[in-house]
C-alpha cells in the first residue's frame, strides 16, 4: 500500500484495487468502497467525492483515517482518482463494469487480445471486431460506447473539479450542448449553472469558488440576490421589501451592503429584478411573479365586469332534479354564480360545496357548459366522481406542452379555451392555486365565460409561492363561506375534530375508534408499519389507504416510511428487479439509494408536460430494464382523471422525478381524499405543526383518521407553534389600490 504523509501529518494517500462498490450516490456525490492493497489487506474509504469507481480499477485517495463509532477504522478521502488496472485479472473486472452490455465474459476476450494496448483499441471498431466471438455489431457498440465517454472525458473532468457529481455533469452537458465549450462558458461565468435543472445557488457558488472567483464578483452577487427571491418564493412569498432583501442577500454572501446595492440597481435596470413602489419602502420581485400578479389583477377587473346575466335558479327545482333542499347560504351561493363572472365558494368538510357544484352542473342555465378542473389529478379525480362529471387538471385542460428546454400551455390569452360565452368553468380546491397556475388559468379564459373557485380557506396554502384564494376573499372578490355541517358530517367525529382544530382547540382523541391517536413510544416508525400491517390482513387495499407526515426527513418521515412501507407493502419486489432513481436517503441513520421495483406505488414530483406527468401524479411500476440491459427504466401504469390508463416508460435522470408513494407529506396529499388515513405527528416535527397543516391531513380521510404521535403534538399543533411569518405577496395591494395595468397584450 502507497503511504505518505505531509507536513503535521494533516493529509494522507492510500492506493489500492477497488473489492467492492458498497454505494454511491450520484446526486450527494457520497461513495463507500472496499480497496485492497498490495499485500491483501482491505480497507473501507468512504467520502464525498463525486466519483463512481468500477470494481478492479485502482484508485489512489487523499485524505484521513478516522474511527468510525459504529463502523470502526476506516479512510476518510478527500479525493480519489482512478486508472484502469495494468494486470488482466483487474483489466477485465474493469471493462466489466466500465462498459454498458460488456459482461465479464466479453471483457476477458478483449483483454486477452490486446493486452497492455486495450485502451489503445477501444475506440478501433476494426480492432475489436477481431476479437473472437465479438462480432462487428457488438464491436461497434463498444467502440461508440468508449469513444462518447472519451469525447465528454475533458468536460467531465472539469466538471468534476468544481464539485458536481456524474448525474449533474451530465445535467449540465446536455443544458449547454449546443454553446460550445462548455468549460469556456461555464469559467466566464460558474454562475450559469444555475440554468441547469436542479443545480441552485450553493452548487455554482461552491464551484465558483473552485474556479476562483472572487467573493464580490458581481456575477456571484446578482446570482445570490435572485436565489434569496427564490428561497422566499420557496416558502411562499412573491416579493421583499428592499430592507428584508439587502439583509438575506448580506446574511447569504457574506459582503457589504453597498456592493449588494449596486447589484439591486443593475439587475432592476436590466430587467432580472421587478422593483414596485409602496408606502414604506420599494419592493422586488422576480419578473416571472411580477407579470403573473400584475395578469391576475387584470383578469380579475375584467371578470368583476362581466354579467353572467343567467336567469334565476328555482329554489323548487333543485329539490326535484338534485335530491335536497338548499339554505338560504346556498341559494346565495347559486344566485352568486349565476351573476358574476368571478366569485368564490368556501367552506369546510361536511358543508355541501360539493353538493353545490353538482347542483350547478345540472341546473347552470348560461348557454355554454360547465367545465370542472382542479390543480392535481387526484383532487380532479375526487371531482368527477363526486360531480358526475368530467374534469380535468388545470394543467391537462391548458394542455401543457414542453420537453427538458422548457414547457408552455397551448391555451393562453393569444389562444383562449374553445368554452362559449355564457360557459361557467368551476374550478376545486383553489387554496392550492399558486401565483403562476392561477394567471395561467385566468390567461386562458375567453371572454364572457365566468369562474367559480371553490375551496376551503382553512387548508394549507399552495405549495407554490403565492396566497391566491386568500388575497382574493381579502381584496373583496364576491364570496360565500358555507358553515352549517349537515347531519351525516356532523356524526362524523372526523369532522368534529377538525372543526375543533381549526378553531385552535385540541381534541382528545381515544386510542380506538374511526378517529383515534395511537402513541408512539419507539422512535423508529415502527407503530406505522404495525397500522399498516393490521389494514392489510383486513383486506384494505393500498389505494384505501394514506400514510401522512409533515416532513421528509426523520424516522418519521416520508423517506424512511417510504422504504420501510416498500418492503412491508411490496416484499418481494427486489426479487423482479430494482432500479435506482438516483437519489440518497437516510434511513436509521445511514444512506440509501432509493430504488423502484415492480409492483411500487410511485408520485411524479414535477411536471413532465411531454409525457403528460405532472406534479403528484401517482404511478404503478409494472416492469423494469433488468439488471443486464444498457439503459436502466421502469414502466408503470398511471390512471388519469377519466379512469383510463396509459403506460409510460421512464429512464435515466426522468427516474430522479419519481418518489416511492407509499408516505407522502402532507402538502403533497392536498387536493385528495382517501378511506383511511394514518398520520405521523411527533415532537421532531416542530417547525411544522400548525392547526392548517393539522387540519388539512385530517380532512383527507373519509372513513377512518388514526393518528400515531403524541397528544402534546396534537395540541401544539392547534396553537400553530410552528406557523410561519404570513405570506408577503403583492397581489392583495394590486388588487386594494386598483393599479391593475397588465402587460399590453392584457
Amino acid at each position: 500500500m502507497l503511504f505518505s504523509q505531509t507536513v503535521g501529518g494533516r493529509s494522507q494517500a492510500v492506493r489500492g484495487v477497488v473489492a467492492t462498490v458498497t454505494f454511491y450516490s450520484p446526486d450527494s456525490g457520497y461513495t463507500v468502497v472496499t480497496l485492497r492493497d498490495e499485500s491483501g489487506r482491505q480497507f473501507k474509504v468512504v467520502g464525498h467525492v463525486h466519483a463512481k469507481f468500477a470494481i478492479g480499477a485502482i484508485v489512489e485517495a487523499t485524505g484521513r483515517w478516522i474511527d468510525h463509532h459504529r463502523f470502526g477504522r476506516q479512510f476518510e478521502a478527500a479525493s480519489l482518482s482512478s486508472r484502469a488496472p495494468s494486470d488482466k485479472k483487474g483489466l477485465v473486472r474493469y471493462l466489466a463494469g466500465a462498459l454498458p452490455g460488456i459482461g465479464a465474459g466479453y471483457a476477458k476476450r478483449i483483454a486477452a487480445h490486446f493486452g497492455a494496448k486495450t485502451e489503445e483499441a477501444l475506440g478501433d471498431v476494426n480492432a475489436l471486431s477481431k476479437v473472437p466471438g465479438l462480432g462487428r455489431k457488438r464491436a461497434a457498440k463498444v467502440a461508440s460506447a468508449w469513444s462518447e465517454q472519451r469525447a465528454d472525458r475533458d468536460a467531465l473532468i472539469y466538471l468534476s473539479d468544481l464539485g458536481l457529481g456524474r448525474l449533474m455533469s451530465l445535467r449540465v452537458l446536455r443544458h449547454f450542448g449546443g454553446q460550445g465549450d462548455v468549460r469556456i462558458v461555464l469559467h466566464a461565468n460558474p454562475f450559469r449553472l444555475t440554468e441547469v435543472s436542479g443545480v441552485g445557488f450553493k452548487i455554482a457558488d461552491e464551484a465558483a469558488k473552485r474556479a476562483g472567483m472572487p467573493a464580490d464578483s458581481p456575477h456571484r452577487i446578482r446570482a445570490g440576490l435572485l436565489f434569496a427571491l427564490e428561497q422566499r418564493a420557496s416558502t411562499g412569498h412573491t416579493k421583499a421589501g428592499r430592507s428584508a432583501l439587502q439583509a438575506e442577500a448580506t446574511k447569504l454572501l457574506s459582503v457589504s451592503a453597498a456592493s449588494i446595492e449596486a447589484q439591486i440597481e443593475h439587475c432592476v435596470s436590466c430587467a432580472k429584478l421587478a422593483e414596485r413602489s409602496e408606502e414604506s419602502e420599494p419592493a422586488y420581485l422576480l419578473p416571472y411573479l411580477d407579470r403573473a400578479e400584475r395578469d391576475i389583477a387584470a383578469h380579475v377587473a375584467r371578470l368583476g365586469r362581466h354579467d353572467p346575466g343567467v336567469p334565476s335558479i328555482e329554489p323548487r327545482e333543485i329539490p326535484q332534479r338534485c335530491g335536497f333542499v338548499p339554505d338560504e347560504r346556498q341559494m346565495e351561493a347559486f344566485a352568486m354564480a349565476a351573476s358574476r363572472g368571478l366569485s368564490i365558494l368556501t367552506g369546510g368538510p361536511g358543508c355541501g360545496k360539493t353538493t353545490l357544484t353538482r347542483a350547478l352542473c345540472l341546473l347552470w342555465r348560461g348557454g355554454g357548459d360547465v367545465v370542472l378542473a382542479a390543480p392535481t389529478g387526484r383532487a380532479a379525480k375526487r371531482l368527477a366522481e363526486a360531480a358526475g362529471a368530467p374534469a380535468k387538471t388545470i394543467h391537462r385542460l391548458l394542455e401543457g406542452q414542453g420537453d427538458a428546454g422548457g414547457w408552455r400551455f397551448t391555451y393562453d390569452r393569444t389562444r383562449p379555451l374553445p368554452m362559449p360565452q355564457g360557459s361557467l368553468l368551476i374550478v376545486d380546491e383553489a387554496s392550492m392555486l399558486d401565483t403562476q397556475l392561477a394567471a395561467a388559468l385566468f390567461d386562458a379564459v375567453p371572454v364572457g365565460v365566468s369562474i367559480l373557485l371553490v375551496g376551503d380557506a382553512d387548508q394549507l396554502p399552495s405549495v407554490g409561492p403565492g396566497n391566491i384564494l386568500a388575497d382574493l376573499i381579502a381584496a373583496g372578490v364576491p364570496n360565500v363561506r358555507l358553515q352549517e355541517i349537515y347531519r351525516q358530517a356532523s356524526d362524523s367525529p372526523i369532522v368534529f375534530a377538525a372543526s375543533a382544530v381549526i378553531q385552535g382547540s385540541a381534541p382528545a382523541l381515544p386510542p380506538t375508534g374511526e378517529c383515534r391517536l395511537i402513541k408512539a413510544t419507539r422512535g423508529d416508525g415502527s407503530e406505522v408499519l404495525a397500522v399498516m400491517r393490521g389494514y392489510r390482513t383486513a383486506g384494505v387495499g393500498l389505494d384505501d389507504i394514506l400514510v401522512l407526515t409533515p416532513m421528509r426527513r426523520g424516522p418519521y418521515g416520508a423517506d424512511a416510511l417510504n422504504v420501510k412501507l416498500q418492503a412491508l407493502c411490496n416484499p418481494h419486489g427486489r426479487e423482479r428487479g430494482s432500479v435506482p432513481t438516483g437519489r440518497t436517503i437516510m434511513l436509521d441513520g445511514q444512506p440509501r439509494q432509493e430504488m423502484l421495483c415492480p409492483g411500487d406505488r410511485v408520485m411524479q414530483i414535477s411536471n413532465d408536460y411531454e409525457r403528460h406527468l405532472y406534479n403528484g401524479d401517482l404511478l404503478t411500476v409494472v416492469g423494469d430494464s433488468g439488471p443486464n440491459s444498457d439503459e436502466r427504466y421502469i414502466d408503470a401504469v398511471i390512471d388519469d382523471a377519466s379512469n383510463r390508463q396509459r403506460t409510460v416508460r421512464l429512464s435515466g435522470l426522468d427516474l430522479a422525478n419519481l418518489r416511492l408513494a407509499y408516505a407522502a407529506t402532507v402538502h403533497k396529499a392536498q387536493g385528495g381524499q382517501c378511506a383511511h388515513v394514518l398520520l405521523a405527528l411527533m415532537p421532531a416535527h416542530y417547525v411544522m405543526l400548525t392547526r392548517r397543516l393539522l387540519y388539512t391531513a385530517m380532512t383527507r380521510a373519509q372513513r377512518s383518521l388514526t393518528i400515531v404521535g403524541e397528544q402534546r403534538c396534537i395540541a401544539m399543533a392547534c396553537k400553530d407553534v410552528g406557523a410561519v411569518t404570513q405570506r408577503q405577496t403583492g397581489l392583495r395591494e394590486l388588487l386594494d389600490r386598483g393599479t391593475v395595468q397588465a402587460r399590453e397584450s392584457a
